[in-house]
């Protein structure tokens, strides 16, 4: 599900196009082409099928909608992947899942977050298309290994509610020990940043993206440490030039190996932890 990524849909598309059988397609009212890019570019390809566009106001669960709608496509034991029209995996996913014990159902990653440092805007300056149409993946150096989220489910041909983040799954949908690793490239480039936060301030009444426009998002960003996820004042009207990281808070992708600091993410519980969790879960009325 995607809105105004125009800049860099193409390119995630093809990355994804290599390793995945089927990439559906929903577009949240965008107004910046990526309606026109996803039909004029893919609206042929075999393995995307387009969902349509949802006007609705925002919420992880209106992807249930197109899951619910192709879902009978889907084997016993398939995978489904949340694919941000940003992120690029480093692990060969169908490498990687083909690994994953039967008994989990739920694989994490390890995102790899670029940010646009101070050094990269001395260089947007002298040549901005080094940043824009995508050209950032390559462009953009600077990242800390500090997020991490649930990326695939195993199919069990359940239904998925819209006021739920995942489809229903088998109790107690067990979460993979080792996390799979990809790159992240949400602050692109000042237009795209502004545009970013422009959005994202206009739900602020509805309690959405608090992470994006907390007032010292900024302070919260360093490959040293742990992100403090405590939620603190959130504050619109943030301007880009808030989202320029300091160089020297971050890690430098010199080709490097990717290696994920596990003490920055959300830890991985053990699968006793794991179903103690989900029993309580079970009896709250909550859902992966």
């Amino acid at each position: 599900m995607v809105k105004d990524e125009v800049d860099i849909l193409q390119r995630s598309l093809e990355a994804a196009l290599e390793w995945a059988d089927k990439i559906f397609l929903i577009d949240h009212a965008s107004t910046d082409g990526t309606w026109e890019l996803m039909n004029d570019k893919f609206g042929d390809v075999s393995k995307i099928e387009i969902f349509g566009q949802i006007t609705d106001d925002f919420q992880d669960g209106l992807r249930a909608r197109a899951y619910n709608k192709f879902k009978h496509l889907a084997d016993e034991n398939d995978w489904w992947c949340r694919l941000d029209s940003d992120e690029f995996y480093i692990d060969d996913p169908r490498s990687f899942l083909a690994n994953v014990g039967k008994q989990y159902d739920v694989v994490n990653c390890a995102s790899f977050q670029y940010y646009f440092t101070e050094k990269d805007l001395a260089k947007y300056h002298v040549a901005p298309s080094l940043y824009r149409d995508g050209i950032c993946v390559d462009s953009l150096k600077f990242y800390a290994c500090n997020s991490s989220e649930a990326r695939f489910v195993r199919h069990k041909n359940r239904k998925w509610q819209e006021s739920f983040l995942w489809p229903e799954g088998k109790f107690p949908n067990l979460i993979w020990p080792k996390h799979i690793r990809l790159k992240h490239f949400q602050y692109r480039y000042p237009e795209q940043i502004q545009h970013r936060l422009d959005l994202r301030s206009a739900n602020i009444s509805d309690n959405q993206f608090n992470h994006e426009i907390r007032d010292d998002w900024s302070e919260r960003i360093d490959s040293r440490q742990r992100i403090n996820r405590t939620v603190g004042r959130m504050r619109s009207n943030q301007n880009w030039e808030e989202r320029v990281v300091d160089s020297s808070k971050l890690l430098f992708d010199g080709n490097c190996e990717y290696v994920i600091q596990t003490e920055f993410l959300d830890p991985i519980r053990n699968p006793f932890q794991q179903i103690l969790r989900s029993v309580i879960k079970k009896i709250m009325g909550r859902r992966l």
